[in-house]
């Protein structure tokens, strides 16, 4: 409750919490948020429980959930309403200085609404990309020269994706398209040192790091490496621009030496 009046944001799905963690009764969170729990509702017993998107949610098709609970708000806007009772079961709240987004539908995984959901409480995602089919994952870690990974998840049931990468609206990997198969991840370098080269992007994973040169491993059948400075790699088709030297290569493994 302190967080959230002091400006923080909170986004809660499930039922309104309404016992402490040693299960002792506590409607502290509840009463901040300013709403009264009724009934829950299932799809239990041939009863076609739906809800309807309203404010930023919408427009949305009414849509099928298998459990809702209905409450009553104080304040603040209900963004879903379950369809035979037009009671509230989603909520937007100002609470204080902060704000809080309270879902007690089990609503399904549509990323359009649960990332409007996030950018109603200001947490935008930094790295954005475009496959075509759900289930791609990325997160970049960073070591103390300010070197990252990006770390690249796929965890679709069998398909193969093939996407972009933008990060605040810019592109990464020079706007070259990074290739996954199904059900596997890959860790791809953005401006990292390792061998004595510095890698400006890479849609290929490092296998390996020597004096003066690394060694990379394709996840497509073709890679594009790119690197500060001159650099070379066997049978690549490379250009050299703005210093920097960009390798197009067509094939599993290669390496790639400095100068």
């Amino acid at each position: 409750m302190r967080y959230l009046e002091a400006g923080g944001r909170l986004l809660l799905s499930g039922r309104v919490p309404g016992k402490d963690m040693a299960g002792r009764p506590c409607t502290v969170l509840r009463d901040a948020l300013g709403l009264k729990p009724g009934d829950t509702l299932t799809d239990a017993d041939r009863f076609w429980l739906s809800v309807t998107a309203h404010g930023w949610a919408a427009p949305r098709a009414e849509i099928r959930v298998p459990k809702a609970q209905l409450c009553t708000p104080s304040r603040g806007t209900t963004v879903l309403r379950e369809v035979s009772t037009s009671k509230g079961c989603g909520f937007d709240i100002p609470v204080g200085k902060g704000r809080a987004v309270v879902l007690t539908a089990a609503y399904r995984c549509d990323l359009g609404f649960w990332l409007g959901a996030f950018r109603t409480l200001g947490a935008a995602p930094a790295i954005s990309h475009s496959p075509t089919d759900p289930g791609v994952f990325l997160l970049t870690t960073k070591d103390g020269s300010g070197g990252r990974l990006l770390h690249a998840f796929n965890v679709s049931s069998g398909y193969d994706q093939s996407f972009t990468v933008a990060e605040r609206g810019r592109p990464l990997f020079g706007g070259e398209r990074v290739r996954l198969a199904g059900r596997s991840a890959a860790m791809l370098p953005l401006g990292l040192t390792a061998g004595g080269l510095r890698i400006a992007y890479a849609t290929a994973e490092i296998t390996g790091i020597a004096e003066d040169r690394v060694t990379f491993r394709a996840l497509g059948d073709e890679a594009v490496v790119a690197v500060e400075g001159r650099a070379r790699c066997e049978g690549a088709r490379s250009s050299y621009e703005g210093g920097r030297t960009v390798l197009r290569v067509r094939r599993g493994e290669f390496t790639v030496r400095k100068g």
